[in-house]
């Protein structure tokens, strides 16, 4: 089992991963980060300190958010107020939205429940 602090590493690449690579399922990346069975301690901070060091892959977050295709899930966009805002969609009808001023603390929120829904999605 990797280390809590390697698997928030590798998970924070793995948009960019699915992207590069274009053979492999955001499922198989999640996997292979060891998050399936080593995510005891990955925590929101711990993933915001994995962007902190390299923030080149909140871009990549961002990105994956936007162009989900699917008529539920959780999301992070940038806030009409200012800040961002991490939320749950489904038919249309947001739920959980919570606002954050830091785009970091924001992205590590959104990628946590992100990576334990599509975990939960196929356990």
């Amino acid at each position: 089992m990797s280390a809590p602090r390697d698997v928030a590493d590798a998970v924070v690449r793995i948009p960019r991963d699915f992207e590069t690579r274009g053979d492999v399922s955001f499922h198989a990346l999640l996997i292979a980060s060891g998050y399936a069975d080593g995510h005891v301690g990955v925590d929101v901070p711990m993933i915001e300190d994995a962007l902190r060091a390299h923030p080149e892959f909140v871009g990549d977050w961002l990105e994956y958010s936007e162009e989900k295709r699917s008529s539920a899930g959780w999301f992070i966009r940038k806030a009409a107020s200012g800040g961002w805002e991490v939320g749950y969609v489904a038919e249309g009808a947001f739920e959980e939205v919570s606002l954050y001023q830091d785009e970091l603390e924001a992205c590590a929120a959104f990628i946590k429940k992100e990576i334990d829904a599509v975990k939960a999605s196929v356990s």
